[in-house]
């Protein structure tokens, strides 16, 4: 009750937007559905499964945890340990302008999305003619301006073709003019709704240009 009065208050409120409001309507929803409680745990059951692991590891019998980055030299970078991408994690991508920030961010979503694993690339400075553009010079590869002015001779014409097809079928989703995260989190949540998981990576393009957005005094840039 309590949290369907929060949310016919803020709609009328009309302080945030609708994203916003169907984002915090959700998470009221799924707060007042744990409020049971009783979840906390000891330790020994994550620690079974931790040596679970390592003697599978060890014996050869499982492979190295996380999803490969589709560059071998990073998954076996940091003197062997290697980087792949683990559920929960958060990195952050730097470099000078023009050093392929971008492109190296699309080679990661173009990987997992290849491994039919759903990828959300929300960028906030292509548009979508310039996103699906690099996307397909990475997947064909070709010399994109040749094929947009029908400069391809008959086979790599073909080849082009078969991999922008290729493409159309990825569970790869692109937004282009979402600044919050409140909004991010509602797209997160109606993949799910989709593909019965959310994305396996968010990739956001570039991160200095997000809002918080969440229509309450609390919330800042971080």
């Amino acid at each position: 009750i309590t949290a369907a009065g929060e949310i016919t208050d803020a709609c009328y409120a009309e302080a945030q937007t609708v994203d916003e409001i169907a984002a915090g309507a959700e998470r009221g929803i799924q707060t007042a559905g744990a409020a049971g409680g009783g979840h906390a745990q000891t330790i020994g059951p994550d620690m079974t499964a931790l040596m679970d692991q390592v003697i599978d590891a060890h014996t050869g019998n499982a492979p190295t945890p996380g999803i490969s980055t589709g560059f071998k030299s990073l998954d076996n970078a940091f003197h062997g340990k290697g980087f792949r991408w683990r559920p929960g994690t958060f990195v952050i991508v730097g470099g000078r302008p023009s050093m392929g920030k971008t492109s190296l961010c699309l080679q990661f979503a173009l990987k997992l999305a290849l491994a039919e694993l759903p990828v959300l690339f929300v960028s906030l400075e292509m548009s979508r003619e310039m996103f699906r553009e690099r996307l397909a010079a990475i997947h064909a590869p070709c010399d994109i301006a040749s094929a947009l002015s029908g400069g391809l001779d008959e086979e790599p014409y073909k080849h082009f073709s078969r991999r922008v097809n290729e493409l159309g079928s990825l569970p790869m989703y692109l937004e282009t003019k979402t600044f919050t995260v409140a909004a991010i989190r509602a797209q997160c949540r109606e993949i799910q709704r989709t593909h019965g998981r959310p994305p396996a990576l968010v990739v956001v393009d570039y991160i200095q240009l997000m809002d918080g957005g969440g229509g309450r005094s609390s919330d800042n840039r971080n």
